[in-house]
């Protein structure tokens, strides 16, 4: 073990050689060898939309713990409204723990198939369970019958199932009728609620099936910030405050008024977005050995939220008169999912 760390710390020296990168002198979150590339602390930051959502996900994870049947969830968000990472981070509460009973996975986080299918819902439930390949040949009811096994042999608790907006783009209707009543017929044989995250188009994944619809118990929406109301503006500004705080570096103050508006219309108000442009003024400030500045961030938006953006829309550099959502054609925003 200690042979592989020494490697690993080689490879990382020479790596940065290559790209020209001296060490930090920030300690990562750990403690322990300062990182070439210090981030903001990937833990959340709970905010009354996300703990909105959370709540109701632990409340119907409570209901099953006290022996209500199955039922289900659906949470939409626009893309970069921490829906993923909400997921994962629950599912981390209740990780895969070995013991004298054998293993038991409480909490069951998978991502929808890219082209999803009758055959493929199984199999990547069944790949994030990490169960054993089936012998010999199998059929779609085989590898439903061996999801159902597992998850009871697991005691697995709960199912979080991810990016389903992939059965609203890729499946056809045959294919989308077809898996919500397999997704429906999975809740009725394990009496597992299943929590569903996607984009906010994903609402038709239920509305397209009325028994599916009838044992969900509504849709969440993990909503971006807002400036139109005055509660979700001020609690814009008190996430940048403890975004200001976790920042690792010198930073000029994220919350200011002017600059919190400029951090709004770099993000669309998602918390994903503003911790792309955070994160990489931290890499770009420590390369350079300077404070993170409005500049700082302007370069940022522009590398890695922007390519190529022209500095009269940076909304870093663009006049306080001019600062709009970027949702134009060929803009970060654009597209936006308004269903």
């Amino acid at each position: 073990m200690m042979r592989r760390c020494s490697m690993d710390g080689d490879r990382r020296s020479q790596l940065a050689t290559l790209a020209g990168l001296s060490r930090s002198t920030v300690e990562d979150h750990a403690g322990s060898e300062s990182p070439y590339f210090p981030t903001l602390p990937a833990t959340p930051i709970p905010h009354r939309s996300y703990q909105t959502v959370l709540k109701r996900v632990a409340a119907l994870h409570l209901r099953h713990l006290e022996g209500h049947k199955g039922g289900g969830m659906l949470v939409t968000g626009q893309s970069g409204s921490g829906k993923s990472f909400l997921g994962e981070t629950y599912a981390s509460m209740f990780p895969r723990a070995e013991g004298p009973d054998g293993t038991r996975v409480p909490v069951l986080y998978a991502e929808a198939p890219p082209h999803p299918t009758i055959a493929s819902m199984p199999a990547v439930l069944l790949n994030a369970l990490d169960a054993p390949a089936a012998r010999g040949g199998s059929t779609e009811q085989k590898e439903t019958d061996r999801l159902v096994h597992f998850l009871s042999e697991l005691g697995t608790e709960m199912i979080l199932l991810d990016e389903v907006n992939n059965l609203h783009d890729h499946a056809g209707r045959v294919v989308l009728s077809g898996v919500t009543d397999w997704i429906k017929s999975l809740g009725s044989r394990t009496d597992v609620p299943i929590v569903m995250f996607g984009l906010p188009r994903s609402t038709s994944v239920i509305l397209r099936n009325m028994q599916l619809r009838r044992r969900f118990f509504g849709r969440m929406s993990l909503a971006p910030f807002s400036m139109n109301s005055e509660q979700s503006w001020r609690e814009f500004r008190a996430v940048l405050k403890t975004l200001h705080r976790r920042t690792p570096v010198e930073a000029v103050q994220y919350s200011k008024q002017l600059l919190a508006r400029r951090f709004f219309y770099a993000s669309s108000g998602l918390m994903d977005y503003l911790h792309k442009i955070i994160n990489k003024a931290i890499e770009i400030a420590v390369r350079e050995g300077r404070p993170i500045s409005e500049a700082t961030l302007a370069e940022a938006f522009a590398t890695d939220v922007w390519d190529g953006c022209p500095d009269d829309q940076n909304p870093f550099l663009t006049a306080p008169e001019n600062l709009r959502l970027l949702t134009q054609p060929d803009e970060p925003f654009d597209d936006w999912d308004f269903s």
